[in-house]
């Protein structure tokens, strides 16, 4: 992968990372940019935390077939 950030990637990123942005900030409105970033840096670790608790061992579903 180049370290060379194109305008396109930039532009994709705006546009893949604008909901959830905006999202903490609907939340957060004071929030600067650098505060966002952090907030959603936690929500991301929490998420894929949750995912894999929720994972069920070896790709077995539980009894009640979830």
């Amino acid at each position: 992968m180049s370290d060379k950030v194109t305008y396109k990637d930039l532009d994709k990123a705006l546009i893949d990372w604008a909901p959830r942005f905006n999202l903490i900030r609907k939340e957060w409105p004071g929030a600067s940019v650098e505060e966002v970033l952090s907030i959603l840096k936690i929500v991301e670790e929490e998420a894929k935390e949750k995912k894999e608790e929720d994972k069920s061992p070896m790709g077995f579903k539980d009894q009640k077939g979830t």
